[in-house]
């Protein structure tokens, strides 16, 4: 690009019957000062421009780093949704677990309850038929001892049984 000094230091050669030097060097010294301005103005220019571009890069970068940023906060998300999914499923799993074992104790417990209460059960039958069985022979012997004809030591209960059979037979 032509600098304002190169127009300042150029010099024409001089010819025969030519333009006249003054007005040459006047004109050439208006353009110098106004190019000056020009090209003052175009560096301006220029500079802004680049400020500008510098600028929008960075906020091109900004801009990206907003977007990572917005990139990096979804994924956490996503992942600390996967993790409390995860979490949800381990105190499902475990709470089932739990019920699981509860619900075996109980049963186990019923089941050893109803086999006391069914032993228990057989034990007062089996005690009711052998109270049963000493009661028929207590009976029984008293009977005899009643029925026999052999002795003074029976005969208060041959009374006494006289006595109740004569009941039964008036009772209507």
């Amino acid at each position: 690009m032509l600098k304002p000094m190169d127009i300042h230091n150029l010099e024409f050669k001089r010819v025969f019957k030519g333009y006249d030097p003054e007005e040459v060097d006047d004109f050439l010294a208006d353009i110098v000062v106004k190019y000056e301005a020009v090209y003052q103005e175009n560096r301006k220019l220029r500079q802004e421009l680049e400020e500008l571009r510098k600028k929008e890069e960075s906020q091109g970068s900004r801009e990206q780093d907003v977007l990572d940023l917005l990139a990096m906060t979804k994924q956490a998300v996503q992942e600390m949704k996967t993790m409390a999914n995860r979490e949800a499923d381990n105190v499902i799993s475990v709470a089932q677990s739990e019920a699981e074992r509860i619900i075996s104790e109980a049963r186990l417990k019923a089941q050893q309850i109803l086999a006391d209460a069914e032993e228990r059960l057989q034990k007062t039958q089996r005690l009711e038929r052998q109270l049963r069985e000493r009661i028929r022979l207590t009976m029984e012997t008293v009977w005899n001892s009643l029925t026999a004809e052999d002795g003074e030591a029976t005969r208060p209960y041959k009374e006494i049984a006289s006595v109740s059979a004569g009941q039964e037979e008036e009772a209507p």
